[in-house]
């Protein structure tokens, strides 16, 4: 009798593994699009082999604002901002009462945003490391060849700028006015050193805050390109394996988007806020300076290095708008493609339990990336942004008109 039993459990033993071995074989055979988890990669943290190897990341690290940066790159971008307001500063108090001082009050202001952009993503390092070790080792948004390119413009900047400063026809009276006072007996010493001056303002601002927008819109567009490929693995899924199991598979990539995106709000709201704060008065003192004194009164390399302020200001404020407008368009269509076939599957199927994936998702409020809740990052704001630079330099000109 105990032969008997011992031989009886162990078939059914066999029996209940060859079952699930069956059961297992079938669910891989019939797995859905959504089944490959491919939305956003996270790669752990705390790896040895995490590194911030790509070009543009390596900067942040030389200027101190990932947790990884050394005490020297902590210290020495500051300390050079610092040095630039106080050289604008005092060049603004000899240009007293005159239109370009008021241009040289835009520059301060614009530096003075660049020191608060600074230590407001320093202050955020360790956020911003982790946000960078989730992107790194995932798919990039954008083409290597193009953001290496993009990345090699913006450090190009500081030298066009500075080599235009140079063939100035009137360089010799501009050397002497940025001595400040200082008589020097060797003109290369002098050139020299109004040169390297010129050169770090010119990586202070318009640089620096060309250099954070770019890593923005590649954060944003990321998520805009996850958020992509889940709305097209939901299209790809049909209503009848469109289940509770790949429901959850959505919402569990949803979760990790959205944590992404907070994340960036966290770090960016602040920082973003004042690059579109000075690239607003950068297009306006360019705009103003033009409609008060004309194209004819300055130099023609005078003229075109405003005019490139100006211009580097307006694509910083029409990249951010721009990229991080597409997140709300893509949200939402990530939210009709899930209602569409889960209603579906309402119709055809009697699935009423199922209804409460689809709250989860669609009773969500419309994340939407701003500035110090101040300014709402959407694509409509840039015409509004527009208006109001307009509307504000021709107030000021007309201000400036009667008090003359």
């Amino acid at each position: 009798m105990t032969k008997e039993i011992s031989i009886a459990q162990r078939m059914n033993k066999k029996r209940k593994q060859l079952y699930f071995e069956n059961k297992t074989r079938r669910h891989e055979g019939n797995q859905s699009p959504l089944s490959t988890r491919t939305a956003i990669g996270i790669p752990n943290s705390n790896s040895k082999n995490a590194k911030l190897s790509s070009f543009p990341f390596t900067l942040l690290h030389w200027i101190g604002l990932v947790q990884e940066s050394t005490k020297i790159g902590k210290c020495i971008f500051p300390f050079v901002l610092l040095m630039g307001i106080t050289d604008l500063s005092v060049t603004s108090i000899m240009r007293f009462k005159t239109l370009k001082m008021r241009v040289h009050l835009a520059s301060i202001f614009s530096m003075i945003c660049s020191l608060i952009i600074w230590c407001t993503i320093r202050r955020k390092a360790k956020h911003l490391s982790w946000l960078l070790l989730k992107l790194n080792g995932t798919c990039f948004p954008i083409n290597e060849n193009r953001w290496k390119f993009i990345t090699f413009l913006i450090l190009c900047l500081p030298f066009a700028l500075t080599a235009g400063f140079l063939l100035n026809p009137n360089i010799t009276e501009i050397l002497v006015f940025h001595s400040c006072g200082i008589e020097f007996k060797s003109y290369t010493l002098l050139t020299l050193i109004v040169v390297v001056k010129k050169f770090l303002h010119f990586l202070a601002y318009p640089t620096f805050p060309c250099m954070i927008v770019f890593l923005y819109c590649i954060l944003c567009r990321h998520c805009s390109t996850c958020l992509c490929n889940l709305t097209g693995k939901v299209n790809k899924c049909s209503p009848e394996s469109f289940g509770p199991s790949e429901q959850m598979v959505v919402l569990r990539e949803k979760i990790k988007i959205d944590d992404f995106l907070e994340n960036i709000q966290d770090i960016f709201s602040v920082p973003s806020f004042f690059i579109i704060f000075s690239s607003f008065l950068s297009c306006s003192s360019v705009l103003g300076c033009r409609l008060v004194s004309g194209w004819n009164t300055y130099s023609v390399i005078l003229n075109m290095t405003r005019l490139c302020y100006g211009l580097f200001g307006f694509f910083c404020v029409a990249a951010v708008f721009w990229t991080a407008g597409e997140l709300p368009i893509q949200l939402h269509n990530l939210k009709e493609a899930f209602y569409k076939k889960a209603h579906l599957r309402f119709v055809f199927i009697d699935c009423s339990e199922e209804s409460l994936c689809k709250r989860e998702l669609l009773d969500k409020p419309e994340f939407v990336l701003n500035g110090c809740d101040v300014l709402s990052y959407k694509r409509s704001s840039l015409i509004a942004f527009v208006g109001a630079m307009l509307t504000y330099t021709v107030l000021a000109v007309e201000i400036n008109d009667r008090s003359i």
